[in-house]
């Protein structure tokens, strides 16, 4: 019975939820990951990503290539700096009335694009519930190219207290450092993510992992929230070594009425 409703809810938030948006796309990734238990406490983390994202979106969207990425390997101030309105705040992707920024006539097109990301993280379990995590990775797809460094603490408040609970419940803090690469030089922007993760573990291969994160931009010394993100999978490990993640993730802008829907599907290789 559980499953089923389950199964209803994500259906429903999957046909319902997308008419509500203005930029659709999807995620198909491949991964294969190296886990190197280096002691008891410390673990060093090998990941090489594929992913290929189709993407419906309107002609003028200049949005697209921020929304369906996997991570968080965006760019906030040259982010922050595309989506700078006119007078009249009406949001690039809405019409001329302000009251109705999502009933237009633009154009729409079907775009598909490949990303591949080459990481590596570094995790030290100071307790039980309690990760320090620091992590690079390089970000390109022919025409971008980024390096990011990544900096988090990740206090699991569940396993504090219930370490034998199915359930995890996490509060994580990062900052990150990204830097876009052209020919000539690298133009460096810095960031901090709050994220709220719970992980349901229903059954002995079946997890349930829902989070949130806001995505927050340092600007003339203030902390300008932009963007929030909710993200639902459903985590299947088939075996020790392969996993099947089916999800569906939904994001928009803060400061302007833009919304973007993605529907994912990964398979990842583990040693």
């Amino acid at each position: 019975m559980k499953q089923r409703i389950l199964g209803t809810l994500v259906a429903l938030s999957i046909t319902v939820l997308p008419l509500y948006g203005q930029h659709l796309g999807g995620n198909l990734n491949f991964g294969i990951r190296k886990t190197c238990y280096l002691s008891e406490k410390k673990l060093l983390v090998l990941r090489q990503q594929l992913q290929l994202n189709p993407e419906i979106e309107r002609q003028d969207d200049r949005y697209g290539d921020y929304f369906n990425e996997e991570g968080y390997w965006l760019i906030p101030d040259q982010y922050l700096v595309q989506g700078t309105d006119n007078d009249n705040n009406t949001g690039e992707a809405g019409g001329s009335d302000p009251l109705l920024p999502e009933l237009n006539d633009n154009a729409t097109r079907v775009l598909v694009e490949w990303r591949s990301t080459t990481s590596v993280a570094f995790t030290y379990k100071v307790r039980p519930w309690l990760r320090v995590n620091t992590s690079y990775a390089f970000f390109y797809n022919g025409d971008d190219r980024r390096h990011t460094l990544r900096s988090e603490i990740d206090y699991r408040l569940i396993k504090q207290f219930f370490p034998k609970s199915k359930w995890d419940i996490s509060v994580r803090s990062m900052v990150q450092r990204v830097g876009q690469q052209d020919d000539e030089s690298t133009d460096w922007a810095t960031f901090w993510v709050p994220r709220f993760d719970v992980e349901w573990k229903f059954k002995p291969r079946h997890t349930l992992a829902i989070s949130q994160t806001i995505n927050s931009v340092p600007v003339r010394g203030t902390i300008l929230f932009d963007r929030w993100r909710i993200a639902c999978n459903l985590v299947f490990d088939y075996s020790k070594g392969h996993r099947y993640i089916f999800g569906y993730q939904y994001q928009q802008r803060l400061d302007y009425l833009i919304r973007s829907h993605t529907v994912q599907f990964g398979y990842e290789i583990r040693f």
